[in-house]
């Protein structure tokens, strides 16, 4: 076959197409789309399984129009950053394909887009959440952004992504896989990994398909180690390169840090951020320092390395061991002691926004620490302040000892106290947001999750709870029991009652609409009442600030002149 002619369908790509409907993307569509767009494979691919997935050639050659023109519209060249700014700024919004990255600047997360050339972009928080790729090198995406003008930050940082779609696999189920491969022999198997790695088995005898198949052991199997020898142009390194968006190319020389990571832990290296690493070229090996080579050697073997002092991190590795023993022991000996306390003390850690398992181990443990911490400061310092204290000095311990033990607790109460105070002040938007959204037809659980978008800076600790049933709800939970475990969060009244309302409309096959929108004007009314409330009890709070600071001041004025009068009028 000559180079550049591309196959006809055969009895393989039949099977492919029926077996796998939705999942077939033509290779050669690929190369034809590839010329002049310096993108990845896998970015292409995903485009072209998304508008050209299909077996007829009318569908596959209006698919390939829309890529082009999905490309042209969209793609970000590095060279054309200012371009696609002004383009978002005087549009509004515009989508883009490009490799978003996220970092943690303080206390606040900032995405970047690299051809897009602006590392301070505002992204939501669910995205790093449920991407964690992007804090790990960063992925390809669509990336819808839009343009919005602060006045406060004086358009320091006036992009925003409102929505980011992954160009990668979003789930795969591997057992479904494993399904589908029953219907093809060993023999077609290997010569459809082979097509579409992009190559055409039918060209190759059976030693060279499996030679290229084994490029992808390194994808698959941990601390493979894989070194090919041949001429340029054989495809060494294009696996490495297009087929996966997990695996990284290094051409040219490299560090210790940039590889490994810095001694700081910090920054992290190559190996710890890509499931594959490949040097481009093994002679460019010899270029590399000693210490990268030695490092390399150890990881190579083990799958593990070491940077900084031994003995330091042994001993931190040692410390943060024992800890996490503590814990663990801490937990199992609480709970089997008393299991209601244990389940009581953790839903209050709940309330008061401590989510970690392994609060109520840390809890446990901080109160008995600080209870004998004080009472010891207690036993050693007030015989230095205060010699002879006698029977004084166990007081002062017990009562330190005491203070100590209680003030955990304290701290909790006033943590639920200040967040119940929130969750009252946003329930009523949440609820007519959620009557907006019920309105609008959305589901329940659709609703859910828009209104804790909209209410994210608003509310923070209230979104939280409301991104946590979404999450239980997506992890297999019905909605009554999640809205019942939301209510108990919230250790709201009003909450509670809201969930019963839905669990109650589900039983009995009513609107939950119109049962929203009743509950929801009761909420505004109840709040109305509440703002009265407070309003009228103004004049009498007003009145104790009024005798203590105006009476005086009155009875300056008044008695002043007598005064003056009384003693200066003598004088003349």
């Amino acid at each position: 076959m000559s180079i550049g002619t591309v196959p006809g369908r055969d009895a393989l790509d039949d099977k492919a197409n029926r077996l796998f409907a939705g999942k077939v993307v033509r290779k050669d569509l690929v190369r034809k789309v590839k010329v002049g767009w310096n993108v990845p494979v896998f970015v292409l691919e995903y485009l072209l399984g998304k508008y050209a997935a299909s077996s007829d050639e009318m569908a596959i050659q209006m698919g390939l129009q829309v890529v082009n023109d999905t490309l042209s519209e969209n793609y970000i060249r590095p060279d054309e950053a200012m371009k696609a700014q002004v383009k978002v700024k005087d549009r509004g919004r515009h989508t883009f394909i490009d490799k978003v990255k996220v970092r943690l600047v303080d206390s606040d997360l900032w995405a970047e887009a690299v051809n897009f050339g602006d590392r301070f972009l505002h992204i939501p928080t669910q995205y790093p959440r449920e991407y964690e790729r992007l804090l790990t090198g960063g992925i390809w995406a669509q990336v819808d952004m839009r343009f919005e003008y602060d006045e406060e930050t004086k358009g320091k940082h006036p992009f925003w992504i409102d929505k980011l779609t992954p160009i990668q696999i979003a789930t795969f189920d591997l057992e479904d896989y494993r399904r589908v491969r029953a219907g093809f022999t060993t023999g077609e198997w290997i010569d459809l990994i082979v097509r579409s790695m992009g190559y055409e088995p039918a060209e190759m005898s059976r030693r060279l398909k499996l030679l290229f198949v084994l490029r992808l052991i390194p994808l698959t199997e941990r601390n493979y180690n894989l070194v090919e020898l041949g001429p340029r142009g054989t495809g060494k390194s294009y696996v490495i390169q297009e087929v996966s968006p997990y695996a990284a190319l290094l051409t040219g020389g490299t560090t210790q840090a940039s590889m490994f990571g810095h001694m700081s832990g910090r920054q992290k290296g190559m190996v710890q951020i890509w499931d594959v690493v490949g040097f481009d070229e093994v002679a460019d090996l010899q270029k590399l320092p000693k210490e990268v080579v030695t490092t390399m050697k150890t990881y190579c073997e083990s799958g593990q390395y070491q940077r900084g002092a031994e003995p330091a991190r042994s001993l931190r590795h040692s410390s943060l061991k024992a800890v996490a023993q503590l814990l663990e022991y801490t937990t199992k000996h609480y709970a089997t002691a008393n299991d209601e306390n244990m389940k009581a003390l953790r839903r209050r850690l709940v309330q008061a926004g401590i989510y970690d398992p392994r609060a109520v181990a840390f809890f446990f443990i901080a109160r008995t620490a600080l209870a004998l911490a004080i009472a010891a400061a207690m036993f050693v310092l007030l015989p230095i302040v205060r010699p002879n204290s006698g029977s004084l000095l166990w007081l002062m311990v017990i009562v330190g000892g005491i203070a100590g033990y209680v003030g955990p607790s304290m701290y909790i109460d006033k943590r639920i106290s200040a967040r119940k105070i929130e969750h009252r002040s946003g329930f009523p938007d949440f609820m007519d947001l959620l009557v907006v959204c019920a309105d609008s037809g959305l589901s329940m659980e659709a609703a859910l999750e828009r209104v804790g978008r909209e209410l994210g800076e608003t509310y923070p600790s209230l979104t939280a709870n409301i991104h946590m049933t979404n999450l239980e709800i997506r992890a297999g939970r019905n909605l009554k029991e999640a809205l019942e475990r939301f209510a108990d969060r919230l250790a709201l009244e009003e909450a509670r009652a809201f969930a019963t309302l839905i669990n109650q409309s589900i039983d009995l096959g009513s609107s939950i609409t119109d049962a929203l929108r009743v509950y929801s004007d009761d909420m505004r009314h109840k709040r109305l009442s509440m703002a009265e409330e407070k309003a009228y009890a103004l004049p009498a709070k007003l009145s104790v600030p009024m005798m203590v600071c105006i009476f005086p001041v009155l009875f300056v004025v008044i008695l002043l002149p007598v005064f003056v009068r009384l003693h200066v009028g003598n004088y003349f």
